[in-house]
């Protein structure tokens, strides 16, 4: 289902967007799929091991395809340390829904977009069966 996520989420990238940042971006898989589009890949996650093995990998796989590489930071959404209105674009994908403060992870976002940016947001539907995907 993770797969079918990041496909829908691929196909709503419009062509004009040329940077973009995926909060929560784990082991950077959709980042990956991004650069292969031709797009500049910035990821921001708290979770050390998996961005060093998601950089290793994506890293792996670009330099036999690619001079492009994916710029990872071990931070929160909470308080990026990046510059305001840098983005084109930013996907925050089955995260917003783990996080205690979304109003101030979603103010930080809005920093770092322009203001003719696109925002991605997707959680799981949580069902009287507990979660799942719609």
């Amino acid at each position: 289902m993770v797969a079918a996520r990041y496909e829908y989420t691929l196909k709503l990238i419009p062509s004009g967007a040329r940077r973009i940042l995926d909060v929560g971006c784990g082991d950077g898989y959709l980042l990956y799929r991004l650069i292969l589009k031709g797009k500049e890949a910035w990821g921001v996650d708290t979770f050390h091991e998996g961005l060093l093995a998601g950089q290793a990998e994506c890293h792996q796989c670009l330099d036999k395809l690619t001079h492009r590489t994916i710029k990872l930071v071990r931070t929160s959404g909470l308080a990026l340390p990046l510059r305001k209105g840098q983005f084109d674009m930013v996907i925050l994908t089955e995260v917003l829904e783990h996080v205690v403060y979304t109003e101030a992870l979603l103010e930080s976002i809005k920093r770092v977009l322009t203001s003719s940016s696109l925002f991605i947001l997707s959680t799981p539907n949580r069902g009287p069966r507990g979660y799942h995907d719609s």
